[in-house]
């Protein structure tokens, strides 16, 4: 019993290397530039719960880095562009 908990746990932390190092690769090697939700939340002039309430509806997509969320620019491109209004 003991070694199938041993094995749990490395698969676990194997699934988890996996995620972390897509992110990285995606956030270093594609050079994609990413922003905080600070930054989102000051280009936008919303709050940062705003960004957090589109990001948990999925209207603005991003990817979760450790704790903190990152937006491309890319996404941040689509969501502006969906959600424009016509003005005139």
């Amino acid at each position: 019993m003991g070694s199938c908990r041993k094995r749990g746990w490395i698969t676990s932390f194997f699934v988890y290397f996996i995620i972390i190092s897509y992110h990285l690769y995606t956030l270093i090697y594609k050079m994609e530039t990413f922003y905080t939700i600070k930054e989102v939340a000051e280009n936008l002039k919303v709050s940062k719960i705003t960004i957090y309430r589109y990001i948990k509806k999925w209207t603005l997509i991003a990817v979760k880095v450790w704790k903190q969320f990152r937006v491309s620019q890319k996404n941040l491109d689509k969501f502006i562009s969906d959600n424009q209004t016509d003005n005139g």
